[in-house]
């Protein structure tokens, strides 16, 4: 692994670090010599890099709920572009602060079916919201097949949508168009998918939207 390279990612960042730092500068502390590398989004890859020992590229993104497929995708492209010959990628979240828990509740996208046995239900008719929760994931892609190779990259693709307050809209535009480009990148015709994994977040409008 000693030349893989390294892309991650997260929504929000080293979250806990960060406010704990902004709390003691607020209250008058003395920051510690960490603060900085501690508190930076892109400290996160680094720190990684670091105690595996990897010496190829270490980048960092962070593109909201498509982080990990973002990181994927990026690996991708370096690949094939020769930045390296094999790369670690994925995502990873841990956000569960108070100010985390109260920016998504403003944006109404969080559960109101708190305490219940299963609160976050996507594409139930009665769901009625997101779950917010913590974990990581990573892959490990190469730029040839070998005899450890599990799966292969052949189509990808990525959109954006117009503004919304959830970055959705009604109809799953931005999704329909790199749905679209992934499946004519890989030459291949939607009745030849056999399998989709969809976000289901529960949100109202984000289920409805991949229901489109």
């Amino acid at each position: 692994l000693k030349s893989t390279g390294l892309i991650v990612g997260s929504s929000r960042g080293p979250t806990h670090r960060l406010e704990q730092a902004w709390d003691e500068f607020s209250n008058g502390h003395r920051l510690r010599a960490s603060t900085s590398p501690t508190t930076t989004a892109s400290g996160l890859a680094a720190a990684i890099a670091r105690d595996l020992g990897l010496e190829g590229p270490s980048l960092y993104l962070s593109a909201a709920c498509s982080t990990g497929l973002y990181c994927v995708l990026q690996g991708v492209a370096s690949l094939k572009s020769g930045l390296c010959e094999s790369l670690l990628v994925g995502g990873m979240e841990a956000a569960n602060t108070g100010f985390t828990f109260e920016m998504l509740r403003s944006a109404r996208v969080l559960t109101t079916a708190n305490g219940e046995t299963y609160p976050c239900r996507p594409g139930a008719e009665d769901r009625s919201g997101m779950v917010l929760s913590e974990g990581a994931a990573l892959i490990l892609l190469e730029s040839k097949r070998s005899q450890h190779s599990c799966a292969e990259i052949i189509g990808w693709g990525a959109a954006t949508e117009g503004g919304t307050l959830t970055g959705v809209s009604e109809h799953g535009d931005a999704l329909s168009r790199a749905i679209a480009n992934a499946l004519k990148i890989a030459g291949i015709d939607k009745g030849d998918i056999d399998f989709i994994v969809g976000h289901g977040a529960g949100t109202m409008k984000g289920d409805a939207a991949e229901r489109e």
